[in-house]
């Protein structure tokens, strides 16, 4: 008999905290590994980025499962005695509070009002021109329409949503990485 699986269906368009919360949840609710099942939209990032960055996140918060891509759906609907269960995964209230939508209102706002974090605050960062040509390069084609975005994820990384911090631990730890004086 194969191994079974708990599934997570969504656009996942960005992953956010609701997002990482509904993962980690169900893994530690049902004990199996998790089937996240991407919604192939025309949304940014593109459907194989979407499916890196989960990847990458329940590989980092030792996950198992997979991730495919599914068309996009209207709906789920099954008959009766399908020997599964359809249930709704509750998590913490904040990740309850996340809106996908808003979270991609503000990203096309370019509002600097994080998912992870309640900090709503813009930092200005100096780069070396060399490195910004770099990495404006490097980003071509990928997720990010900016240095700006990029940098502010690359934050995200380095304040893993499992951290608490308040905005004073934050910019302190900025200023020791060489971010902001």
């Amino acid at each position: 008999m194969s191994e079974k699986y708990a599934v997570c269906i969504g656009r996942w368009c960005p992953l956010h905290k609701g997002h990482k919360e509904l993962i980690r949840v169900t893994y530690e609710k049902k004990g199996v590994p998790v089937l996240v099942m991407v919604r192939d939209t025309d949304e940014q990032p593109s459907t194989i980025q979407r499916i890196e960055i989960i990847l990458q996140w329940m590989k980092e918060e030792q996950i198992p499962g997979y991730v495919m891509v599914i068309p996009d759906i209207i709906g789920v609907y099954y008959g009766r005695g399908v020997g599964y269960e359809v249930e709704q995964i509750i998590s913490d209230e904040d990740a309850q509070q996340v809106s996908g939508t808003q979270v991609r209102r503000n990203l096309a706002k370019n509002t600097v009002r994080d998912v992870y974090y309640d900090v709503v605050e813009s930092v200005s960062v100096k780069v070396d021109s060399y490195l910004y040509k770099y990495v404006k390069k490097k980003i071509e084609g990928t997720v990010f329409n900016s240095v700006d975005e990029y940098v502010a994820q690359m934050l995200r990384n380095e304040f893993p949503d499992s951290e608490v911090a308040d905005e004073q631990t934050i910019r302190d730890r900025l200023r020791r990485l060489g971010y902001i004086e």
